[in-house]
């Protein structure tokens, strides 16, 4: 068994030469055929990208300013003088809402509350 071990591990056991085998290089078959151009050139197909690119854009601005009827009903009663009568659920739902939007945060100009800066917190008392 040692005789079939190589002690010297910077030798491999197979070395073989890789500069030794020479490289073909093989030119690329010529074509015979003519490439046949396309019926459309580049920049034909560039202006028809940019045309079908501004009907949708066209399109997509139509769209979104054409008049929309989302809710026939809610404009009845706005353009009706009469007020409509609540229920107490109701009631106190819009009292709720108006309670809301008064306390909103952001739109009170109160100042911030003035501030303690000799509070420490190691202080023993």
């Amino acid at each position: 068994m040692t005789d079939t071990y190589n002690q010297n591990q910077t030798q491999f056991i197979v070395e073989e030469p890789l500069l030794e085998k020479p490289v073909v290089v093989q030119p690329p078959p010529e074509q015979k055929e003519e490439i046949k151009p396309s019926r459309f050139s580049k920049w034909k197909w560039l202006l028809v990208g940019g045309v079908a690119t501004l009907l949708i854009i066209a399109l997509i601005i139509v769209l979104r300013l054409s008049p929309t009827m989302d809710d026939p009903e809610e404009e009845e009663t706005s353009s009706n003088g009469i007020p409509s009568v609540l229920s107490p659920l109701e009631q106190r739902l819009e009292i709720a809402k108006q309670n809301l939007e008064q306390a909103n945060p952001t739109t009170q100009d109160l100042p911030f509350p003035p501030l303690d800066l000799k509070l420490r917190i190691d202080d023993a008392r």
